[in-house]
This record gives C-alpha cells, sequence and structure tokens, in this order.
C-alpha cells in the first residue's frame, strides 16, 4: 500500500487523480524539489490508467497533434523502463493493417501524415508483410510498420512509476474522497473524508469524472464518456512479436511477457458512471473476438480468460484538457483524452514546467481548457463563486 500511515493536512502542490496524469505529473514535480500529495478516492491506477490495453502506439493516434505527444512521451516511456523494467515497458514495433483496397488508400493517408509530422512509417504489402511477421493473416493487403509501437504492462506501470515518485518525496492520501474545493486569499483548502488540506497549487487529473470537480467553480466542460473494453486470454506460448492495430481504429493486439494476449480497439462495454456500474457487452466480445480472428488466425485457438472495462472519458476534439483553470493563477487541469495512457508521461512533464517556470517547452496553448469554456461565461461564473462558493 502506498498510502501514507498519517494524514497530511499541508503541501505545496496537491494532485486529485491517482491515474497516470497524476502520478506522472507528480513525479516530474519532485524531481524539480516540489512537495507534492497527491488525493484519490480510491487507489493507484484504480480505472482507466490500470484497466486498458496498455498500447504505445503512434501509428493509431489522431489528430496529428496528438501524434506528436505519444512520440514525445514514447521517449519517457523508454526512460521509465530503462530505471524500473518492472514496468515491462516494450517498444517492439507495430503493423497497422489493412484488410481491403480502400483500407489501403486509407493506411496510405495515414502514412504520408504521419511521415509529414516526422514519424518513420513503412509500408508492406502481403508477400513482405507474412514475411516479417508469419502469425499474421494470408489474407491481409498491406500494413505500415512502425519501429515506435510498443506495449506495456497497464496492470502495474502506473503503480510502478508511482513508487519511483515516493523515492523523490510523492506523498499518497488515497481512499480518500475530496468533496469541497475552497479559495481564500491565495491558499486552496481541500474538504476531504478525511480531513482539511491546504496547498499552494492544485492540478485536477480526476478523468471521466473532472466535471464533478468543476461544480467547485460553477464551470462544466463536456467530457465524452467511453467503457472501454479488453479481451485477455490464456497464457499460450510466444507467437505475436508486434503490437498489432487496425486501419479502421477498431483493434489493437498485443502478446504480454507472460503469454497472455490483449485485444482491444475501442469496442465498448455497457454501464453507468451514475451508478459507476459496468460489464462486458457480447456483443463487443464477439466484434474484438471475430476481428482478431481474422487478423491473426491462431488466436481462433486461443481460450478468452477474461474481459474488463473501465470508464473513460475523452475531450470532443479527443486532445487533452492542459492548463490553467480558465479565471484561477494557481489551479490546472491535466488529461481526458484519446491516448491518455501513452501521452501522459509527457503530458506531466510539461506540466512540472508550467508550473515550476509559468511556461512549457513547447507551444501547447492548443491544449488550454479555455478552448471550451466562452470567456465571458467562465468570468460571471468566477464572479458568482466568489459569492458563494469561496470564503
Amino acid at each position: 500500500m502506498l498510502n501514507n500511515e498519517k494524514f497530511i493536512n499541508h503541501s505545496d502542490i496537491c494532485i486529485i487523480g491517482a491515474g497516470m496524469f497524476g502520478i506522472c505529473s507528480a513525479f516530474f514535480l519532485a524531481k524539480k524539489g516540489y512537495q507534492v500529495l497527491i488525493i484519490d478516492k480510491d487507489y493507484i491506477s484504480q480505472r482507466a490508467s490500470g484497466a486498458n490495453p496498455g498500447s504505445l502506439a503512434i501509428q493509431n493516434k489522431h489528430p496529428d497533434a496528438l501524434v506528436l505527444l505519444a512520440r514525445k512521451a514514447i521517449d519517457i516511456w523508454e526512460y521509465f523502463g530503462n530505471i524500473n523494467n518492472k514496468i515491462e515497458y516494450t517498444r517492439c514495433g507495430g503493423f497497422r493493417v489493412a484488410e481491403t483496397e480502400d483500407e489501403i488508400k486509407n493506411l496510405k493517408k495515414g502514412q504520408k501524415r504521419q511521415e509529414n509530422l516526422g514519424i518513420k512509417v513503412d509500408f508492406f504489402e502481403n508477400k513482405e508483410l507474412i514475411k516479417m511477421a508469419p502469425y499474421l493473416s494470408t489474407h491481409l493487403f498491406a500494413a505500415t510498420y512502425c519501429e515506435l509501437d510498443g506495449f506495456a504492462d497497464a496492470r502495474i506501470a502506473a503503480k510502478e512509476i508511482a513508487k519511483l515518485s515516493i523515492q523523490k518525496g510523492v506523498k499518497y492520501s488515497l481512499r480518500n474522497k475530496v468533496n469541497k474545493i475552497k479559495l481564500k486569499s491565495n491558499k486552496i483548502f481541500l474538504e476531504t473524508s478525511q480531513g482539511s488540506i491546504k496547498t499552494e497549487k492544485l492540478i485536477l487529473c480526476p478523468g471521466v469524472w473532472l466535471n464533478e470537480l468543476l461544480e467547485n467553480f460553477g464551470i462544466a466542460i463536456p467530457i465524452d464518456l467511453f467503457i472501454n473494453q479488453v479481451l485477455v486470454s490464456a497464457p499460450e506460448k510466444p507467437l505475436i512479436k508486434h503490437i498489432i492495430t487496425h486501419v479502421n481504429g477498431n483493434l489493437t493486439v498485443k502478446q504480454s511477457h507472460e503469454g497472455t494476449v490483449l485485444m482491444g480497439g475501442a469496442w465498448q462495454g455497457e454501464g453507468s458512471l451514475n451508478t459507476n456500474e459496468k460489464k462486458p457487452s457480447i456483443y463487443s466480445i464477439k466484434g474484438n473476438s471475430d476481428i482478431s480472428c481474422r487478423v491473426i488466425p491462431s488466436i481462433r485457438k486461443f481460450l478468452i480468460n477474461r474481459a474488463w472495462c473501465e470508464f473513460h472519458g475523452y475531450t470532443k476534439d479527443r486532445l487533452p484538457l492542459f492548463g490553467k483553470l480558465p479565471g484561477y493563477e494557481n489551479i490546472y487541469i491535466n488529461g481526458s483524452c484519446s491516448g491518455g495512457f501513452t501521452i501522459a508521461p509527457y503530458m506531466g512533464k510539461l506540466m512540472a514546467e508550467l508550473i515550476d517556470k509559468d511556461k512549457t517547452s513547447e507551444d501547447v496553448s492548443n491544449l488550454n481548457p479555455a478552448r471550451f469554456i466562452k470567456k465571458e461565461t467562465y468570468k460571471k461564473e468566477l464572479n458568482q463563486n466568489n459569492s458563494h462558493k469561496l470564503f
């Protein structure tokens, strides 16, 4: 257990959310010498950060801004993997496959788009493809290959990075729900289920639950709910040496070091955020299984051991929310996007830069949360907050 035995009532910086965005932000802030406390109503990476296929592919990212963030993040994943091999970061290279002539056209468009962004992507047709990956179906038309694509073990990656952050001095307050956020002068006070916490700066990294916290400020940001589902096989002999994705965006397959095969690709489970209930969908299990077997025929013999699903929150443009909460100088947002598991390490590094220098090493103004909030709206809401929320 990473939780502190003693309740901490003050920290330079508090982060709400112990997923990848929160943990990586804390790690890089602690490296800069800040006292950081992470608060979460559950445990480390209990939600989306720990319940995803672990894909670290660049080829399946869209739009372009997300591709560029993923490319920067891959280098940080390699850094984490080098200092802690338990993360099981694997840069195995990845194929993005096409099954029809029309899909080949889309594949080539994607190749050109990514090469224009500086990502090396090679194109292989059927015979060449089968030589490189003989486990793939001989009926595939073509695939592109990117040597940067890979994966990590999502079940343990965030937990291991959290341990690295603890070595840098980060503290954790788990099973501790933030009920209210208040401001007094330049201080922020968090009323939690375990007591009151004072901090100078606050970072919101709660994923799909962001708007629960933004209610404290009279602000709402549109977040789309996805209940992503993953299928996992029983352990098998080593077969799949790369990460496999599909140009249609409905497949990711990789084989872990322990032999299990993980299948995903935006297949959705069923459930409700209001009731906190989620369950696998039979329709998605069949759909995910069918395309996996078409692309990798040997999977047909594998036993599906389990299926799990978890809440994920995406912005309308699929890009992360990054920067100051509109109207507040010492409150920040980081997260809520497509490909969050992949890009979180880089976004954590940028957040540490923003807090430390009030600027980042690259221009990410396009990710500012204000893009979803009309300026006159949040100014009005800020005034309302001053009258009945803040003290």
